[in-house]
C-alpha cells in the first residue's frame, strides 16, 4: 500500500491560519474543520518562533485571498 502524497502549505495559507489562530476568536477545533488541517499543524503554526520573520512579507498576499 502506498503513502498519499504529502500536502505543502504556502506562505500566504500558514500565515491566513497563524494569524486566525493569533488572533482566538475560534477555538483549535474550528480552526482546524474551517481551514482543514490538524489542530496540531495549526499550534505549531501559531507558537512558531520564524513567524514575524515571514509574516509580514506575506501579508497582502494573506489579505488579498
Amino acid at each position: 500500500m502506498t503513502r498519499p502524497p504529502r500536502l505543502n502549505s504556502s506562505l500566504a495559507f500558514n500565515a491566513k491560519v497563524a494569524v486566525a489562530a493569533i488572533k482566538g476568536e475560534k477555538t483549535l477545533i474550528e480552526l482546524a474543520q474551517g481551514f482543514d488541517v490538524h489542530s496540531n499543524q495549526i499550534k505549531r503554526k501559531r507558537c512558531s518562533a520564524p513567524i514575524l520573520l515571514w509574516l509580514p512579507p506575506v501579508m497582502q498576499e494573506v489579505f488579498s485571498l
